[in-house]
């Protein structure tokens, strides 16, 4: 397996756009109002605006379990090339185990942060704002 993510770092990095990547949206979702899909949607519409393909766990088919939906959404972060993590990842026990395997497959994690008047903002890994 390469070192290297799957994608140009220059061409990212001077236009931000997904072209023919693949991201995982990774962020809290249990004990949050609506399981946070409103943040969800709303990374989604940012990200297929700038040509990404974009796997994100709340859309994922109903489980009985927190056990049943990682099952499903590591398969996700293994089929990606990034992944983005939404405000909050850090206190979600589901977004910190989805980190924590991008990181060892090498993929360039690219995180979210929300602006004071509340529009989001893509921060590359290089320290651009896309």
């Amino acid at each position: 397996m390469d070192a290297l993510p799957r994608f140009a770092y220059g061409k990212i990095a001077d236009n931000a756009q997904g072209g023919n990547m693949t991201c995982y949206i990774s962020g809290p979702m249990t004990g949050i109002p609506e399981f946070n899909y409103p943040a969800f949607d709303r990374a989604k519409a940012m990200l297929v605006a700038r040509g990404f393909t974009v796997l994100s766990p709340h859309e994922a088919p109903k489980s009985d379990s927190w056990e049943g939906y990682m099952r499903h959404d590591l398969k996700l972060v293994c089929d990606s090339d990034i992944i983005v993590m939404l405000p909050g990842w850090k206190k979600s026990r589901g977004a910190l185990l989805e980190k924590a395997v991008a990181d060892n497959l090498g993929l360039e994690a690219w995180f979210i942060e929300e602006t004071p008047n509340s529009e989001f903002k893509l921060i590359q890994p290089n320290g651009f704002t896309a």
